[in-house]
């Protein structure tokens, strides 16, 4: 991957994102078809039944927001495809539909499945929806396209050694960071607190930690941002790193690991200032979540665009630092 790749990816990747927010109507329309999607698969095995975009799965009520849509993994896939033109446009053209209809029925499945924890489990439903989920959705959707790339969407490539590390490399470092997401949220609390008390320009605002919960202290009340769905969305980037290592690498490794690590701290702060930022201005509900509905997909994309540009910053020029075989 070179630096054209990285900036027709962040080309597409901004201009989905603009395209998203118009017309708002479409949005809107596009939850409610996830939600009797969901009430049309999922009603032949269980009671299910929707209105509008609320879901009563057994009797567990459930709301369809944007994210719950799958839009944004579909935006990041589309990106990635448009930008490998390396590829025919016909090619291009297939995966691109192909990719989408397999993460609308992946998303429809997702649904399911966090509704039945909820049903069942009601305790697991948070770890499920929050942690579980987040990390490993990102990360299917990124096999797709890595896949896609080869020319080898098939059982072969899908059961490869390499698919196996993918996979293998995320479990191990989703639970790390779900082990490490109590004292994350407390440190980037307290920076955040800092920032916000000595960078002139940025609103006086006191930030707290409660469990993996950055708090806001606002003049109504504490308003809390779990920052797992920014935070497990890194799994990605380590999942990367561990299925493209390759065998003389490891100082290369080494390098990108770290920088990597560190720009992905420097993000997380970065959203954690960002929406105390917003809260403390006086935004219409509207606004409000359009702006955020953005930035949660900008924070999808980021472990990507990490490791592509650390990629390029310590390259080995003999490999391709992104779907190399490490075999």
């Amino acid at each position: 991957m070179d630096r054209k790749f990285i900036i027709r990816l962040s080309i597409y990747l901004t201009a989905f994102l603009l395209l998203e927010q118009i017309p708002l109507s479409f949005l809107q329309g596009l939850k409610v078809f996830t939600a009797d999607s969901v009430t049309a698969f999922w009603g032949i095995f269980s009671p299910v039944s929707s209105a509008e975009t609320s879901i009563d799965f057994i009797g567990f009520p459930m709301v369809v927001t944007l994210e719950c849509t799958a839009i944004h993994y579909m935006t990041i896939y589309a990106s990635g495809v448009l930008a490998y033109t390396e590829h025919s446009l016909r090619y291009r053209a297939t995966g691109l539909f192909m990719g989408c209809m397999a993460i609308y029925l992946l998303n429809i499945l997702r649904i399911g499945v966090v509704g039945y924890v909820g049903y069942s489990q009601r305790e697991y439903f948070d770890f499920v929806h929050a942690y579980l989920w987040q990390g490993s959705f990102a990360l299917v959707v990124f096999m797709f396209w890595a896949f896609w790339i080869k020319g080898a969407a098939t059982a072969k490539a899908v059961f490869s050694r390499q698919a196996a590390i993918y996979l293998g490399s995320a479990l191990a470092a989703a639970a790390v960071l779900v082990l490490l997401m109590q004292p994350y949220a407390a440190i980037l609390s307290w920076a955040a607190d800092v920032i916000f008390s000595i960078v002139p320009g940025l609103p006086h605002l006191q930030v707290v930690a409660h469990g993996a919960d950055v708090g806001y202290v606002l003049p109504e009340g504490i308003q809390y941002n779990r920052i797992s769905k920014d935070v497990m969305s890194a799994v990605i980037f380590f999942s990367i790193a561990a299925g493209t290592f390759a065998r003389g690498q490891s100082r290369m490794l080494v390098k990108r690991l770290g920088a990597g690590s560190m720009l992905l701290v420097m993000e997380h702060l970065f959203f954690v200032l960002f929406y105390g930022a917003l809260l403390s201005m006086d935004l219409s509900g509207d606004l409000l979540s359009i702006v955020l509905y953005s930035a949660a997909g900008i924070s999808l994309a980021a472990p990507i665009l990490i490791w592509l540009v650390v990629s390029e910053w310590f390259s080995d020029t003999s490999a391709n630092v992104l779907v190399e075989d490490p075999d």
